[in-house]
């Protein structure tokens, strides 16, 4: 009986080991975020590479790495930061700082990620006005994109009452207007009427899309309030034109407000760098 007992345990654990009963073992893999930093020259192109992604090794399949590019910029003060990518469907983002591990521990220190257009291959210049400091670009997109990216330096805007005021000449020649990161958004400008209507043109160069800061004020040589727009509050439009009739020859101010009333809400916040022309 023994014997028969002997044969019959061995029988099983043939079975046991053909059937794959016993579970096999499984090579644990270990995920790996790594990060390739450089610093591209200002105004000078390079390759934006996308993030890649694979097994270390493909035969043993032990490991899988994250590449991620990242391209340092560093903004002065008083300047914007124009951007310009070959291929605009590649989503193109600014981190104020990025986290180890998953690019997606980040999302905090991200400052924009709307530099980019659905399906549009073709080159696109953004503009963004930041805070002095240092930044990184990152393209989102899936494939390699030429990057050109430049800080333009601004004179510190001081127009912001009505002893300030800047002159706009009525010649149609936009003038770039940068505003600052502080609370002084509001801008005074002289305007001159030579008949008895004028044309004030805005556009919004760091536009994303929907426009909140359009609200302006007109008054006259003393100050006086003449007119006040909302700017049909949003619009989906990066330039807009006011026209203002019946208009005696002579000075009067056109006082361009900021982001509800004037109060940036954020550091990052949009709206900040516009060309205005009068004719």
């Amino acid at each position: 009986m023994k014997k028969i007992a002997k044969q019959f345990l061995a029988l099983m654990l043939v079975l046991i080991v053909t059937l794959g009963v016993f579970p096999q073992k499984v090579e644990a893999y270990t995920d790996h975020y790594i990060y390739h930093a450089s610093s591209p020259k200002a105004g000078s192109s390079f390759t934006a590479k996308a993030a890649v992604s694979g097994w270390r090794d493909k035969n043993t399949r032990s490991d899988y790495d994250y590449h991620y590019f990242m391209y340092k910029i560093t903004v002065p003060d008083n300047s914007y930061v124009k951007v310009t990518t070959s291929n605009a469907s590649n989503q193109i983002r600014i981190y104020s700082k990025y986290a180890k591990g998953e690019l997606r521990n980040s999302s905090n220190y991200m400052v924009s990620d709307t530099m980019w257009e659905y399906r549009n291959q073709k080159s696109k210049t953004y503009y963004r006005v930041l805070p002095k400091g240092t930044y990184y670009l990152y393209n989102a997109g899936s494939s390699d994109s030429k990057v050109t990216w430049s800080a333009v330096k601004c004179k510190a805007a001081t127009n912001y009452c009505k002893n300030r005021a800047t002159e706009l000449k009525t010649n149609n020649k936009a003038v770039t207007v940068l505003n600052s990161n502080g609370n002084e958004f509001n801008r005074w400008f002289k305007v001159k009427a030579t008949s008895s209507k004028l044309t004030i043109t805005k556009k919004i160069l760091d536009y994303e899309g929907t426009i909140y800061g359009g609200n302006f004020e007109f008054r006259d040589a003393s100050g006086k309030l003449l007119e006040y727009s909302s700017r049909k509050a949003i619009t989906d439009k990066a330039t807009v034109s006011e026209t203002f009739s019946g208009l005696k020859k002579g000075k009067y101010y056109y006082i361009n407000l900021g982001i509800y009333s004037g109060n940036l809400y954020n550091k990052y916040s949009t709206e900040r760098l516009m060309t205005l022309s009068v004719k």
